[in-house]
Parts: structure tokens; sequence; C-alpha cells
């Protein structure tokens, strides 16, 4: 019995995931927005709606794991968007018994933190100087030391690309010149496929058409549009 939380901002495929994952496991899928909209509906997109709606799925939470005997799944596959500088959005999380650490590689203590942590979440950004940082901090070295120890890692745009073999097909759309120190481009190889996000942005959906153009019949492409994720298993 368990509770599976899909933590990810709005349309990056949080659903998909949990649509995937009911597919494998004996789970059921609770999304964000079957409890948020039964509230407002009537009472619109309030304070009020979002407290009750909280307070619902908690109050769900707490049935499933006290009549463990009767429910017809083994888990409850939860969806949400999380503000991870909103003190609300991180007491929720707290409330669920999960513990968020927002890392910042330039403190002391970060790589004690990221060896502590059993699930690591890099978000979007400039994918050079990401991968910089990364570098010069030696973070890099203890996030290989996390997957390969069968922890999970989740990507977010910069952080899915940084996982492919080398990061210089993606020049089209982030600025390598924002990274100076970066002496390579070659990345952290865990996937053989190169991740080629925000295809259907509309911001981002052009520079994304001229890699796919430029690297189609070069690299093992695979585009996304900002709803759809890769899931990788070991």
């Amino acid at each position: 019995m368990s509770l599976i939380v899909l933590i990810g901002p709005q349309a990056v495929g949080k659903m998909t995931i949990g649509k995937e994952l009911e597919k494998r496991i004996n789970g059921k899928l609770l999304f964000n927005h079957q409890t948020l909209d039964l509230y407002a509906n009537f009472l619109g997109y309030t304070e009020e709606a979002f407290s009750l709606s909280d307070q619902t799925r908690f109050n769900l939470f707490e049935a499933f794991v006290n009549n463990k005997e009767t429910n017809p799944t083994d888990s409850i596959i939860f969806t949400v968007m999380i503000d991870f500088d909103g003190k609300y959005d991180i007491a929720f999380l707290e409330k669920l018994k999960m513990t968020v650490t927002i890392i910042d590689l330039n403190q002391p203590d970060f790589k004690e933190q990221i060896k502590a942590s059993d699930i690591i979440f890099v978000a979007g950004g400039n994918t050079f100087y990401l991968l910089q940082e990364l570098r010069r901090s030696g973070a890099d070295k203890l996030i290989e030391e996390h997957i390969n120890s069968g922890k999970l890692y989740i990507g977010e745009s910069a952080g899915s690309i940084i996982m492919s073999p080398d990061t210089d097909y993606i020049k089209e759309m982030d600025e390598p010149e924002k990274a100076p120190q970066l002496k390579s481009t070659a990345a952290f190889n865990f996937v053989d496929i190169y991740p080629l996000p925000h295809m259907d942005n509309e911001y981002m959906k052009e520079a994304a058409q001229i890699i796919l153009e430029k690297y189609q019949d070069k690299l093992l492409l695979h585009p996304l549009n900002d709803d759809e994720v890769i899931l990788v298993k070991k």
C-alpha cells in the first residue's frame, strides 16, 4: 500500500505518467483537478476552494490507510502542482510526510543534502549553464551516484537534456555563451536519446523545430510537447 505523489509545474505530463503507472501497477489515479474542481465549480478558484480540496485529499489518504483490507487498489497515484517557493505548498507536502530541500550548490552542505535525498528534481533553465555549475561544484558526480544506486531522478527541460550523451545540439535553443567556464558539452550519457522539449511551446517551438530539422538524420532525437514525458526504467 502506497501513496505515489507526482509533482510538477502545469502541463509537464504529470497525468501522462500517472495514467502509465495505472497500467503497470495496482494503483488508481487521483489528479489535481478531481478534488479542486469539485469546489471551484461552486466557489471559484478561491482560497477556500483550495483549502477544502486539500482537506478532502487528506481525508481520503487517511481513510485509505485505515481501510487497507477492503481497498480495491494498492496505491493512490496523486498528481499536484507545487510552488517550491510557497510556504503553503511546502506545508502541504510536509503534511504528507515529505521533506522538500531546495539545494543551493553554493552552500557548503549541498553534498550532504544531495546524498540524503531519495528523489532529485532538476528544473529547466540554460542547459549549458546548468551543466557548467553541476561540473564546477561536483554535484554531477553525486547525481550519477544517486541514479546508479537506483534512486529516482526527474529532469525538466534542461534537467532532462543533460541526461543525453551531449548537449551541443541544443545550442539553437540555449546560448552556450551563458556558460563561459564550460570546457565540454559532453553530458551525463544516461540515455542514448536526445530529448528535444518544447515542440509546442509558444516561445520555444521555433528553435525546437530548427533543431529537429538540423539533427533528425544525425541524432536519435526525441521531440516532446510540454505535456509529454520520457519514462526511463533501469
